[in-house]
């Protein structure tokens, strides 16, 4: 199984949001697949929106793409505002779950916490070895299970690592448990040779 997504910086308040709302359900109308809009939250730049999806694969990402192409109303709903509302625009990830597993849409309303970092060239397999190993100590501290990612279109050596949370008060809970833990600490630390510096961590919010 597989995570695509679409990731943009957009400004205009109320009214951007509104239209990638129309974007997504447009999207969701024409391919029948399980698409989700995030707005970015702390950590991730003002303006930040991504669409995500599971994915069978790069095969599904052609069907679907395919399918928007050719459609006029899409097309014209994006092509009519993408100067009005896009300020930037970053490149489409596709990530393979590599641990953990979604078995479900997060509910509208909820927040994902997603950490991403990249490994250093000829440690790439142990850093894949440890990031599972993490996501299971984080899970058990946390009470959380942790989706975790290799990126297969996107930053070679990109790992990434999500936590569903219902509510910010969920966030807080779990930061102040991993912060307590003195043999997650430690493990951070032992991390310091298998990844280049500016592991990135933020949240976001789904809104569709």
């Amino acid at each position: 199984m597989y995570v695509f997504q679409r990731q943009l910086r957009v400004m205009g308040g109320a009214a951007a949001i509104g239209w990638a709302m129309e974007v997504t359900t447009r999207v969701r109308e024409v391919t029948g697949m399980p698409v989700s809009l995030w707005s970015g939250q702390a950590g991730l730049p003002v303006g930040a929106i991504a669409w995500s999806m599971p994915t069978e694969g790069m095969s599904q990402v052609q069907q679907m793409n395919d399918a928007l192409q050719a459609d006029d109303e899409l097309n014209k709903l994006v092509i009519d505002h993408s100067r009005e509302f896009i300020v930037e625009v970053a490149p489409d990830r596709l990530a393979m779950i590599i641990h953990g597993e979604i078995t479900e849409p997060a509910p509208v309303g909820s927040y994902i916490s997603a950490v991403t970092a990249i490994a250093n060239p000829g440690k790439w397999g142990e850093a894949g070895a440890w990031a599972t190993s993490i996501a299971d100590m984080y899970g058990g501290i946390v009470g959380k299970q942790v989706v975790v990612t290799a990126t297969t279109a996107g930053p070679m050596g990109e790992f990434a690592w999500f936590v569903r949370h219902d509510d910010g008060a969920s966030i807080d809970v779990a930061t102040a448990a991993a912060m307590a833990d003195e043999a997650y600490q430690a493990e951070l630390d032992r991390a310091g040779n298998l990844f280049q510096p500016g592991a990135v961590w933020g949240y976001a919010r789904r809104i569709a």
